[in-house]
This record gives C-alpha cells, structure tokens and sequence, in this order.
C-alpha cells in the first residue's frame, strides 16, 4: 500500500480529501494501492502559475547554482533508486530489476 497519495502545488502538499479520486492499482494482482486525488481547474491554475514564477527564478539563476540543484536530484534519485524501484513495479508491474535501473 501507498502512503497517502497528494498532489504537490507550488511547493506544498494539497491532500486529496472532497476530490475525485483514482484508484493505483498493482497489475499483477488488481490490488489496491492507494487513491490519487484528481486535480481541479483551480488546482491546475495555481500550479501552472507556480511553475511560471520558478521558471523566471531559474532562468535567472546561475549555472553553477542550477548545476547544484540537478547534482543534488541525482544524488537523492540514487539514494532512493529501490523505493522508487519498488513502486514503479508495483505501479507498472515492471520488473524490479529494471524498474531500479530506470528510477
């Protein structure tokens, strides 16, 4: 089973109570993982404006600070290659030997 699944807005977790939801269901053996909350317009709106305020921060940036910020995701992607690895198999019933090579 998932951790309570969310939807991540403008730098904060936005829980998925009162929202339409989807089922994460594990392919190999139709169980249920969790819920995903389905995105509202609004939340669409302020995540799209989010993401437009980031981007004129970033370009802005330095490139040795965004060399930083990417070195710093690859080094947390390696650290949690086997959690990532694992949900990705039993999200997409991928093989977990690829599943940890691909994350």
């Amino acid at each position: 089973m998932y951790e309570q699944l969310a939807l991540y807005i403008d730098g904060e977790f936005v829980a998925g109570e009162g929202r339409r939801t989807q089922d994460v269901i594990n392919p190999a053996t139709l169980e249920v993982l969790g819920q995903l909350p389905h995105a509202t317009e609004a939340d669409l709106d302020r995540a799209l404006a989010a993401a437009q305020r980031a981007f004129e921060s970033w370009k802005k940036s330095s490139p040795m600070d965004r060399s930083a910020i990417l070195r710093k995701v690859a080094t947390l992607s390696r650290e949690r290659a086997k959690e990532i690895g694992r949900n990705m198999t039993l999200d997409q019933g991928k093989p977990n030997a690829a599943a940890s090579t691909a994350a």
